[in-house]
């Protein structure tokens, strides 16, 4: 017979082992699993009240630290994201100051460019009109020949 069968189960089990079919080789293992079922499912609390509130009360600091912490991660990252849009503002200013002095760079390269063009083109119809100039009294003819006026 089980050790901690309560009373009220005594009279029952000890009826039962008088039906033949329901012997002890049956019974007895069914009403150990039954009383193990309510000890499991029926039994007091685990702890003592005060042991209770320990642990209440430390699961209460326990969520409060975590709330202060996701606060302050909440905090921290509307910081950050304020400061990445300040940088990709900033970023965006320089980016168009860059490329503002890249158009003027290049302007002023065009601009170089067109006088550089217009002296090339001023001093090649300087050397053919020398050419065909008809020399000078006192230049002789074989400087003129060559393209280039005498120095």
């Amino acid at each position: 017979m089980p050790k901690k069968l309560p009373p009220e189960w005594k009279e029952f089990y000890l009826r039962s082992l008088q039906v033949p079919v329901l012997g002890p080789h049956v019974l007895g293992p069914m009403m150990r699993g039954y009383w193990k079922w309510v000890q499991r499912f029926h039994r007091e609390p685990a702890a003592p009240p005060r042991v209770m509130d320990g642990l209440l009360s430390t699961y209460a600091s326990t969520i409060d630290a975590l709330r202060r912490q996701l606060e302050n991660l909440e905090r921290r990252t509307a910081e950050l994201e304020s400061e990445l849009s300040r940088a990709r503002e900033s970023a965006r200013v320089q980016q168009q100051l860059a490329c503002a002095a890249v158009e003027g760079l290049q302007r002023r390269i065009g601009r170089h460019e067109q006088h550089a063009a217009f002296q090339r083109d001023a001093l090649a119809a300087a050397v053919a009109g020398l050419s065909r100039r008809e020399p000078a009294a006192n230049e002789p003819a074989e400087h003129l020949s060559q393209g280039s006026p005498r120095c």
